[in-house]
């Protein structure tokens, strides 16, 4: 179960953090720097790298504004996709 992907905004530009947390699995991610921010269509990929539980991973989120929005997450060896229950993404 996704239970938290949040990104941090700075007053001005784009985003400076990426927090994602999945209790079940019992894993816990903040990114350190995001190297890419790609819009295409109602699509958003951000690529980076974090620490997860620790140790220092890549990163790739893709997040998708439709009907159901959806979230798809990469860190390191895990990955996680998931319909939006709570909340929304929107992509501009």
């Amino acid at each position: 179960m996704l239970r938290n992907l949040s990104r941090r905004r700075r007053r001005h530009g784009p985003a400076t953090k990426v927090v994602y947390t999945d209790l079940k699995a019992k894993l816990r991610f903040h990114s350190l720097r995001i190297n890419s921010i790609r819009v295409q269509g109602h699509t958003a990929t951000l690529r980076g790298v974090g620490v997860q539980n620790g140790k220092r991973v890549a990163f790739r989120v893709v997040l998708v504004d439709a009907r159901r929005d959806s979230v798809r997450v990469q860190l390191g060896g895990y990955t996680r996709t998931a319909t939006v229950v709570k909340g929304f993404v929107t992509v501009r």
